[in-house]
């Protein structure tokens, strides 16, 4: 599946690996890595939510509780 201009890319890395489908996202004019997932799908589905609002997952402004709570969800 495609996506669309500027809405980040999903790769995937060689050999056997527990996480092997990075997201990335072109982040002040550099390509970022901002996430690794098992399946495509959660990958998929990670890079929207980021998408919808960035600043959610902005490391500077989360607090160890909220990861906590999205990561329990």
């Amino acid at each position: 599946m495609k996506l669309p201009n500027g809405f980040g890319s999903i790769a995937c890395y060689s050999g056997n690996r527990r996480r092997p489908y990075i997201v990335r996202k072109y982040i002040d004019g550099r390509q970022k890595i901002i996430g690794q997932y098992a399946t495509y799908e959660d990958a998929l589905a990670f890079l929207v939510d980021y998408n919808k609002n960035p600043s959610l997952f902005a490391p500077g402004t989360i607090t160890f509780a909220e990861v906590y709570r999205l990561m329990a969800a």
